[in-house]
């Protein structure tokens, strides 16, 4: 009789256990409670924070962009799409629509690195590339950037809706540059040591002058 009243104790303790698990999840995660996501696209912020409070939804900027076709502070783009069911405590985040292009650092690409290279990096970085501008140097080595007519130097905020034009070397020498050849400073020149400066007196005859050494022969006494 003992016996089974401790496993009758032990399964009451089980079945209560389930049932605050069970709540207790449900109490945490909102069962059966959702939220439809409202649609604040090409609204302003304004009105998209009333629609999402009024859906019970918290909103939050994440980024700026610019659309020329779209007035300022327009929502550009929800992370959440419009209709979905989502749990209470989910945040929508937008893309406003900035006031004026975005302004970005130009980084150290010119005469740095390929034209390749350089494409890859500024698109990367959304900025518009235009067709590029043969220059006479090195084959597919960057060599400038220009937007606008001037040309650009590393660190220039440049708008990325600005073109921008890359001045690329097209592998032949600019033909208007001069190339100078230096002479060697030193200039190896023979000399016989045996030969004597010519005479200037006469520009049509040379004239060969042999000294004669002129000696008296001495004879020794005479032997006896």
């Amino acid at each position: 009789m003992h016996l089974w009243g401790n496993l009758l104790a032990m399964l009451l303790m089980i079945v209560m256990l389930a049932v605050i698990i069970k709540f207790g999840t449900d109490l945490y995660t909102r069962h059966g409670k959702v939220i439809i996501v409202p649609n604040v696209e090409h609204k302003q912020y304004s009105e998209a924070v009333k629609l999402a409070e009024a859906a019970g939804i918290k909103i939050e900027v994440s980024d700026t962009g610019y659309v020329k076709s779209l007035p300022p502070d327009c929502v550009l783009t929800q992370s959440l799409t419009a209709g979905d069911e989502v749990k209470p405590g989910r945040i929508l985040h937008v893309t406003v629509n900035a006031s004026s292009p975005k302004k970005i650092p130009l980084p150290d690409i010119i005469d740095n690195c390929s034209f390749i290279e350089a494409q890859a990096k500024l698109k990367a970085m959304g900025f518009k590339l235009g067709n590029p501008q043969l220059v006479p140097g090195e084959r597919d080595w960057l060599y400038g950037i220009r937007c606008q007519g001037r040309a650009l130097r590393t660190g220039d905020r440049v708008s990325v809706e600005d073109l921008l034009i890359l001045q690329v070397g097209s592998g032949s020498r600019d033909p208007n540059e001069n190339i100078e050849v230096e002479e060697s400073e030193f200039i190896y020149k023979y000399e016989d040591p045996t030969s004597q400066p010519r005479s200037s007196s006469s520009s049509s005859e040379e004239e060969t002058e042999v000294e004669v050494d002129e000696f008296e022969v001495v004879t020794g006494p005479e032997g006896n």
